[in-house]
């Protein structure tokens, strides 16, 4: 069914919001990426079966590299570290690891992009993106090119090991989201589709039955709003995992018991990449060889017990463009009283809690999930080029909606329409073309509290 809306394996929501700046990658960056297939799936594929010692023993050298490293060359961890009074000579064993400073998403925005940067890089050579504003607030994040190749073949192992290992070559894998992945395809393996998670569901149904995809990715709330229209979405499908929201057990069972194939969560950020995978075997898994996670007590930041629930920390395994050292991600996570048997050996973890939005309404009295509202914020940016501090979403009315914006240094008339006619065009999109929507713009962040949530309706 491609038409005027769709490229390929790309369906975006209309030609005119088809972003005009998304990134090509050029040809010898596809050659690297196909070069490390052939040489490094094998051992990416194993990671998870090393032994408990192997795995620690490769994540301590791994963060005693990423720590060394920032500290020489990231001016935001050299000052903080010497605020502390630490060096890399400091760092002898998990214990002293341990005391490093905690990075919070806040301290990051306000250092400024550059001090985050790697100095050995150049920064037309690094790739951006940004976190997805769950939190109200936009981190921009850049990667290195040999984290995206490595961050490529987890996500394939990713699919092999949620599948029970029958993810094939030939397989396709479609992703309701907000842009493309980096590739669509791995030497011609391993094809990718991307649907534009701005498109109406009737539509999105209308695509996968196109396509059959074997493995469907997307948001619990696409899902959801998906299912309410059909649940016969391809006669291949074997496999459906969702990601980036809050969903519980109780709802993947009920969306798998629909579909007729497992449903599995996948807990991850763009800060810290894939944190964990729910895999058959009824496990959370931490993906060990991406990121080093950590749980602990919010009131004095020590490790929780086992049967405990604590907050995520989490230090990047893969990049080193913009280093992520004991970053407080700050979801809730429970741990089991204790880790199973299980042939995978990454650490196991009992459930995610993640941060809740609210849902909209819109003018024809369509539920816009909080996921798709998130979409669209990532989006605007994204087309705008332009990158506030802060935001928030709220719905007074079903025909009224204030978007507030926080840009501490400001904007000129120019990005200021720029931004404006982007908003508009994407909530309007959602909501009614004949919507009222206010965009303010402030120098100051928004007041919050610990029930604080960015995209409110108040009605």
């Amino acid at each position: 069914m491609p038409n005027d809306e769709s490229t390929g394996f790309e369906f975006w929501e209309s030609e005119d919001g088809r972003p005009k700046n998304a990134t090509m990658l050029s040809e010898n960056v596809v050659r690297d990426l196909n070069n490390l297939y052939a040489s490094d799936l094998g051992q990416i594929r194993g990671a998870c079966f090393m032994s408990k010692d192997e795995i620690k023993h490769f994540q301590w050298q791994r963060v005693t590299q990423i720590v060394s490293d920032a500290y020489k060359n990231v001016p935001f961890y050299r000052n903080l570290y010497q605020s502390v009074g630490f060096e890399p000579g400091d760092l002898t064993g998990w214990d002293a690891f341990q005391r490093l400073p905690i990075v919070r998403k806040e301290q990051l925005l306000d250092s400024g992009l550059e001090s985050r940067i790697n100095t050995r890089f150049k920064k037309e050579d690094l790739f951006f993106t940004r976190s997805s504003g769950s939190t109200g607030k936009v981190l921009r994040i850049a990667v290195d090119k040999d984290a995206i190749l490595v961050d490529t073949l987890q996500g394939i192992n990713q699919f092999h090991l949620q599948s029970g290992e029958c993810y094939r070559t030939d397989h396709l894998l479609a992703h309701v989201y907000t842009v493309p992945w980096w590739f669509d395809n791995v030497a011609g393996d391993y094809q990718n589709a991307f649907i534009s998670s701005l498109i109406d569901p009737d539509r999105i149904v209308s695509i996968l039955n196109h396509l059959n995809p074997h493995i469907i990715s997307c948001y619990p709330s696409h899902l959801a709003a998906i299912l309410n229209v059909s649940s016969k979405l391809s006669k291949n499908l074997s496999l459906v995992v969702v990601h980036s929201e809050m969903s519980s057990k109780v709802q993947r069972e009920g969306y798998s018991k629909q579909l007729g194939v497992p449903v599995l969560d996948e807990y991850s950020s763009e800060e810290l990449t894939r944190i964990a995978l729910e895999m058959p075997c009824g496990h959370y898994h931490v993906q060990e060889d991406a990121v080093l996670l950590e749980v602990l007590r919010e009131e004095d930041w020590k490790p929780v017990g086992d049967g405990e629930c604590g907050i995520t920390v989490g230090t990047n395994l893969l990049n080193v463009a913009m280093p992520l050292i004991r970053y407080c991600q700050g979801d809730h996570v429970m741990l089991p009283a204790r880790q199973e048997p299980c042939k995978n050996n990454w650490l196991q973890i009992e459930s995610v809690e993640g941060r809740t939005n609210d849902s909209f309404i819109s003018d024809k009295g369509h539920v816009i999930p909080a996921g798709t509202l998130l979409d669209a914020s990532y989006r605007w940016m994204f087309d705008s080029g332009i990158q506030p501090y802060a935001f928030e979403m709220v719905q007074k009315s079903k025909d009224k909606i204030e978007v507030g914006l926080c840009c501490t240094d400001g904007l000129g008339d120019g990005q200021l329409e720029t931004l404006s006619s982007t908003i508009h065009h994407h909530i309007g999109t959602l909501i009614g073309e004949h919507s009222q929507i206010s965009v303010n713009i402030t120098t100051q962040d928004f007041p919050r509290n610990k029930k604080y949530r960015p995209i409110r309706r108040e009605f």
